[in-house]
């Protein structure tokens, strides 16, 4: 006689495994998560549209390699770097208004604000250090070559592609000279470049390739760089110039893959995603773009070669790959304040855009022109690989009755629910259309049979949807097919 089982997924927290066989995954983890991301609160959705922040193209279309916003004497200012030239556009601006500068026109850019008696200052560096106070642009004399900046303890940090970590005096990062600044050889074991710093609890962390040091220390008398085993990782380093502070602590990439760092030492955080990362052209990761989105709670890492995936800070999951539907490559990235205090991300095009990457309004369309409209449908893919009923082995028959989904589509979503068998290329697909917008129950009709099923849930209407989980049923076969 035959028994029913059921499947029923509710938990999708273990998010993106591309590391086990189907065997091993959990439940709560899927195979594909194209254009996915973890709802805010529960389930999964389609990540939401890009959309740009002005009309017409920065340098005539040349990739905007530095990117962040920051606060001048009022309001907000978003500063792009492209084409050599410094572009601003204040808030409330429909459009850039163009600096002529001297800055490169292809290396990654790193800025860092510096308050100075009241008056604001954003430092940039490119290989060379530059002063923006919000209207004019000039080079810093006497500072070193610097390619990344970094404020620590009232003083400005710099990194020149060296084995040299280089200091400001103290409330000035205008002079680097010595004896109110200062330079350190970080160089034991090796003599490889630094190639990234941060900051986190007390210290400014130094890291090579495949190490980490920490800075300590306030002036010349108590400055102290601890380094291999008296430092934070003696083996583990960046292979990226950036290190994200999230939360807590500071996000980076290895050549082993994703890990985040402290003052104590280093954890790994990206054991499901290791095979993206080891295909992944470590040779190129100098350009890689990363950046917290705080909101989401979620690190986005632009991969050359590689897609862009999120990493959730609150879970621990991946999501991914995430594409922008070809419209658009990133070559820069950076965190976003709204009106209303939230925030969201910038993202610097390869094509002299900028966008907002995680517009709110419900929709899911990439590439959104500045008043709202266009933009091409985000095609999101979910697939479960792992849909045994509990029993890899045995037959299961679907007769489709009390199948169930839990969806909120929004007002127009029209996901395509596939599942697919092991026997006889047995596949059974259906297209659910919204009931209106807020979780529902859509009920589905599966038929077929097989040892092994799997699930694809397939959307591009442009809206975003969620899943929040299912019910699948079906009954065990006697027979040994």
């Amino acid at each position: 006689m035959a028994r029913r089982v059921r499947d029923q997924r509710f938990d999708f927290r273990g998010a993106l495994n591309v590391a086990f066989t189907s065997d091993a995954i959990d439940q709560t983890e899927f195979s594909v998560g194209r254009n996915v991301r973890r709802g805010l609160y529960a389930g999964l959705e389609t990540r939401g549209s890009t959309r740009r922040v002005h009309g017409s193209a920065l340098a005539s279309g040349s990739p905007v390699n530095g990117l962040y916003q920051w606060r001048p004497v009022s309001g907000r200012q978003v500063v792009a770097i492209a084409g050599g030239n410094l572009y601003y556009q204040n808030e409330g601006d429909p459009e850039f208004t163009e600096v002529s500068a001297s800055f490169s026109e292809t290396a990654q850019v790193s800025f860092s604000p510096y308050i100075i008696g009241g008056n604001p200052a954003l430092y940039i560096a490119d290989g060379t250090l530059y002063r923006w106070d919000g209207t004019t642009v000039e080079e810093v004399s006497g500072a070193p070559a610097a390619t990344q900046v970094q404020v620590y303890k009232k003083r400005m940090f710099a990194l020149d592609g060296s084995t040299t970590v280089y200091w400001s005096r103290v409330d000035d990062p205008t002079d680097w000279a010595s004896p109110n600044g200062g330079q350190s050889n970080v160089e034991v074991y090796d003599s490889d470049p630094l190639t990234a710093l941060g900051v986190t609890g007390s210290s400014l962390l130094l890291a090579k390739k495949n190490t980490i040091a920490r800075f300590t220390g306030t002036s010349a008398q108590n400055i102290r760089v601890d380094q291999n085993t008296e430092g934070v990782s003696p083996n583990v380093g960046s292979i990226t110039p950036w290190m994200i502070p999230m939360d807590e602590a500071l996000f980076f990439i290895s050549d082993r893959g994703p890990f985040i760092a402290t003052e104590s030492g280093v954890q790994p955080v990206g054991m499901k995603v290791e095979p993206i990362f080891d295909a992944a052209e470590l040779g190129r990761f100098d350009e890689a773009s990363l950046v917290f989105n705080r909101y989401r709670r979620e690190v986005v890492c632009h991969l050359p070669g590689a897609g862009a995936y999120a990493f959730d800070t609150r879970t621990g999951g991946w999501y991914g790959e995430w594409e922008y539907s070809g419209q658009f490559g990133v070559a820069s990235s950076c965190r976003y304040e709204l009106d209303d205090g939230k925030e969201s991300i910038l993202l610097g095009g390869d094509d002299g855009y900028v966008r907002e990457g995680d517009s709110r309004d419900g929709s899911a369309r990439d590439d959104r022109l500045a008043d709202g409209s266009r933009g091409v449908p985000v095609e999101m893919e979910l697939y479960f690989d792992n849909v045994f009923f509990g029993d890899p082995s045995a037959v299961k028959l679907m007769n489709g009755a009390n199948q169930h989904f839990g969806l909120d589509l929004g007002n127009a979503g029209r996901p395509q629910i596939v599942v697919e068998s092991d026997l006889a290329g047995d596949t059974s697909s259906q297209q659910v259309v919204s009931g209106g917008p807020g979780v529902k129950q859509y009920a589905v009709n599966f038929g077929g049979y097989g040892r092994r099923m799997s699930v694809w849930v397939k959307d591009n209407s442009g809206e975003v949807i969620r899943l929040h989980g299912w019910t699948l049923s079906a009954r065990v076969s006697g027979r040994n097919l």
